[in-house]
């Protein structure tokens, strides 16, 4: 299994996909420094996509509603809960 890891920014009425085909775990390391900093990881070190598929966990950062959500397989819940 891989650990495909998408990061989804909604900014400004626009969404940007960010997809790291092996980042999944370490999900809780990149939201540490807050939502600015996960998505300027994001935009650096992904690649940038339009797909969101084959997924292992996701992660939405809705800066306009100043939300968060997070979806991922139970190992990825389970590492940010311990984290």
């Amino acid at each position: 299994m891989g650990e495909r890891l998408d990061i989804v920014l909604l900014e400004g009425g626009r969404a940007r996909i960010f997809h790291q085909r092996w980042g999944a775990t370490s999900l809780f390391d990149l939201l540490l420094g807050g939502p600015d900093e996960a998505s300027q990881q994001a935009a650096d070190g992904f690649d940038q996509t339009e797909q969101l598929d084959d997924l292992l966990a996701a992660c939405v950062i809705d800066r306009a509603r100043h939300a968060l959500v997070i979806r991922g397989a139970g190992e990825v819940l389970a590492g940010l809960a311990a984290g």
